[in-house]
């Protein structure tokens, strides 16, 4: 299958092994991913082990649209047993250290799925792991309903935080 990585000669399209899922993962097969900031950041570092792309969304083999939270927490260490995987010792990232969704398929934790509700289509819910992002640092700064705010960068993150406030 065709997958984006950053190589010896930039950022390419080339030919990976198609994804072989262990224990209870699952196949997405990708339907839209987007480039952010972190993105080009990681490219510029050189040639990386994993597949890009940490905001992407797809299909599963049963056809449920699915978003895909990048995040991948190993469940087995003592911060993952106390319920804090966002500080997983041993946190996988897809499109980081794992393969992520600039592919045409990826393998992921059912866990790491966001079910898609009816109207959101998987060709634009590549970004809702940007939105997720920018609401959930709207709620801890608790910015709300009639709120000022002021939105410093014009990032995917930053663009999605407009969006959220202005309810666009």
């Amino acid at each position: 299958m065709q997958a984006v990585k950053s190589t010896e000669d930039g950022v390419r399209v080339v030919a990976v092994d198609d994804p072989d899922p262990t224990g209870d993962e699952v196949v997405v097969e990708m339907r839209s991913a987007s480039v952010c900031g972190s993105d080009l950041h990681l490219a510029g570092f050189g040639p990386l082990p994993a597949v890009m792309g940490h905001e992407f969304a797809g299909i599963l083999a049963d056809g449920t649209p699915v978003a895909v939270d990048p995040n991948a927490p190993c469940g087995a260490c003592d911060l993952c047993t106390e319920g804090k995987t966002h500080l997983c010792r041993n946190l996988a990232i897809l499109g980081v250290t794992r393969d992520g969704g600039m592919a045409e398929r990826v393998r992921v934790h059912p866990s790491q799925l966001v079910r898609l509700p009816a109207g959101v289509a998987p060709e634009q819910a590549c970004l809702v792991e940007p939105l997720a992002v920018a609401v959930h640092g709207m709620g801890l700064a608790g910015v709300g309903g009639g709120s000022r705010l002021a939105v410093v960068g014009a990032g995917s993150i930053g663009l999605a935080a407009v969006a959220a406030a202005t309810g666009a």
